[in-house]
């Protein structure tokens, strides 16, 4: 009576499960049994309940009475589907001997069948019995998946091996659009793709719809090397392209896998197929610096000077950008072209000089690359190096060979020599000028390195070019010399620096209006340049185009309201000056030149 009360039976048919089975034919003979269809509570009937408690007797029984096979209880489950999931292959036969059995009920939840059950659990010898059966192993459950698939997914080899026997369907795609193939590849169990590789038809290069992988794509992400080999050996296409272009080696070489890499290589996979980004797999390679990787490519047939469509950058050019020196070593071994050139003209060299790796470029120098190569600005490497505060990457292009020092940029006309001296970098001046730096050249002003130097009151970039013997007379297209310059602008210690160079002459006078040194000195009234000029021997009698001596513009100033600080400057002259000055005013009062009108 508890039972009857618990469960849900009637008392008939809790009789009958409780007591023998002889009992039960007995109640058959006298057709006594109530519908075997009445179930429990939870939808549970006779059958299923047979079924649980494995009772092959009963069960037998029950079938040859044609109890309804097909009811499912309220978890959706059929009789099949609950011993599907058991070991009692002996239970699954005897339902299968029942008539109007159906195999391919789905339960409501996962929509699987009693083969989905079967392949999930594992139990091969239930499989083939209900593949025999003719169990439809194409249905798909509601994430899409076959039995195949769940095979796969739950790694059973034997269920498998039926299934793929029985001539299952092997590329169907789940509802992610994976295929047991592609499921398989993400695995570590290359057994599993070995055995859906002995099954006929199967289709190795089918794509995953977002990704656009293949079985080959998902075996190099895993990085399981023995499934590449598998895939590659059975004739998977490594030249496949996933939504990003990449193909099974760029995926290999992104996860910096050498393993699977080398297998691709082995296999003759192309190793110059570029992505959507341009890229191939050496760019990728030296663009991380997988110096290893990069040397594992380069064992394939390869094409080394490839350029990205944008930028125009190869793999070597990568390299450079990053400063690996052991990536661009291996390019450069292997022949890579150092003199090619990116959209913006840049080489390898010039791109390792702008970065300043110097352990780079020092592999690029090493290799004989053309250190003389021009970009679209028109700059050389060594242009380039002069104008930072790196004097240790102008050093290392000045050991090349063959290295052209006074190349001139085509806009403004500077040398290296120019963009030292304009960068303040005294080192570097020293190093370029060691190295025969020609100091005479003269960029599209006229100016030379020395006039750059004075421009940017730059004492110790000057210094070194005065020491070094630079010429000191040479004048710009306004036909100013370094001193005159300095003068003008009333540069005393700049102006101390250039007398102190050997064969400066004091009194070269502009093209223009004639004025000398002295003249730009006494124009602005600077008593300290004026005092050097004089003690260094200028002469104040030297005349401008107008008849005009530097002595005279002193008194004009006065002249004009300028008095109280000519007065003042000349208060911080040294009296020897003031002398000079004076005597030079003696020396040309009464002369009648009519100079004293003109204001310069």
């Amino acid at each position: 009576a508890s039972v009857t009360v618990e469960l849900g039976l009637s008392v008939c048919l809790s009789v009958c499960l409780l007591l023998s089975i002889s009992l039960l034919g007995c109640l058959f003979v006298t057709e006594t049994i109530p519908s075997t269809q009445q179930a429990t509570k939870n939808g549970d009937t006779a059958v299923i309940i047979a079924v649980k408690r494995h009772d092959p007797a009963t069960l037998r029984e029950l079938v040859r009475a044609e109890s309804d096979l097909n009811l499912q209880n309220q978890e959706g489950l059929t009789p099949l589907m609950i011993a599907a999931r058991s070991w009692r292959t002996d239970i699954t036969n005897i339902l299968l001997e029942g008539e109007n059995i159906n195999l391919d009920i789905q339960e409501k939840g996962t929509g699987w069948s009693a083969l989905h059950i079967s392949a999930e659990t594992g139990y091969s010898a239930t499989t083939v019995a209900l593949l025999k059966a003719e169990a439809n192993a194409h249905l798909k459950d509601k994430n899409g998946d076959t039995a195949v698939i769940i095979a796969v997914k739950s790694c059973h080899p034997a269920t498998l091996r039926e299934l793929v026997r029985a001539g299952s369907d092997l590329n169907l795609q789940n509802q992610e659009g994976l295929t047991p193939l592609m499921i398989a590849a993400t695995s570590w169990r290359t057994d599993i793709t070995n055995i859906l590789l002995e099954g006929e038809n199967i289709n190795l290069d089918i794509q995953e719809k977002g990704t656009g992988w293949s079985a080959l794509h998902f075996s190099a992400e895993t990085g399981n090397s023995a499934t590449t080999v598998a895939l590659l050996k059975a004739g998977a296409n490594p030249r496949l392209k996933d939504k990003n272009g990449d193909t099974a080696v760029i995926i290999a070489v992104k996860r910096h896998d050498p393993v699977t890499l080398r297998e691709l290589v082995r296999e003759g996979s192309d190793l110059n197929l570029q992505n959507q980004e341009g890229l191939t797999p050496l760019m990728i390679a030296a663009r991380r610096g997988m110096a290893d990787i990069t040397k594992i490519l380069l064992e394939g047939e390869h094409i080394m000077d490839i350029q990205e469509k944008g930028t125009g950058w190869s793999a070597l050019r990568f390299s450079a950008e990053r400063g690996y020196s052991a990536t661009t070593e291996a390019l450069l071994k292997a022949g890579a072209n150092a003199h090619l050139k990116d959209k913006n003209g840049d080489t390898a060299v010039i791109i390792a000089v702008k970065r300043c790796h110097p352990a780079t470029l020092r592999e690029l120098v090493r290799a004989g690359s053309d250190l003389n190569l021009q970009n679209q600005e028109g700059l050389t490497p060594l242009m380039i190096a002069a104008r930072s505060w790196r004097t240790d990457i102008t050093n290392i292009l000045l050991e090349g060979e063959n290295i052209n020092l006074d190349i001139q940029e085509k806009g403004t006309g500077r040398s290296a020599f120019h963009f030292s001296a304009e960068t303040g970098n005294s080192a570097t001046t020293v190093a370029l000028l060691k190295a025969g730096a020609n100091p005479r050249l003269k960029d599209k002003n006229g100016d030379t390195a020395v006039i750059i130097a004075v421009k940017r009151h730059d004492p110790a970039t000057l210094r070194e070019l005065v020491r070094a013997g630079s010429d000191l007379n040479l004048q710009n297209q306004e036909g100013l010399t370094p001193l005159m310059i300095a003068a003008r602008r009333g540069m005393a210690d700049i102006t101390k620096i250039l007398l102190e160079g050997e064969y400066i002459n004091l009194d070269i006078q502009e093209k223009r209006i004639g004025q000398s040194a002295l003249h730009f000195s006494a124009v602005i009234g600077d008593a300290a340049t004026i005092e050097e000029l004089l003690l260094a021997g200028a002469n104040r009698h030297i005349k401008d185009k107008n008849g005009v001596t530097a002595t005279e513009i002193t008194e004009q100033r006065a002249q004009y309201g300028l008095e109280s600080e000519t007065l003042a400057m000349g208060e911080m002259m040294s009296q020897s000056a003031m002398r000079q000055l004076k005597s030079e005013s003696k020396d040309i009062e009464g002369d009648d030149t009519s100079s004293s009108c003109k204001i310069l």
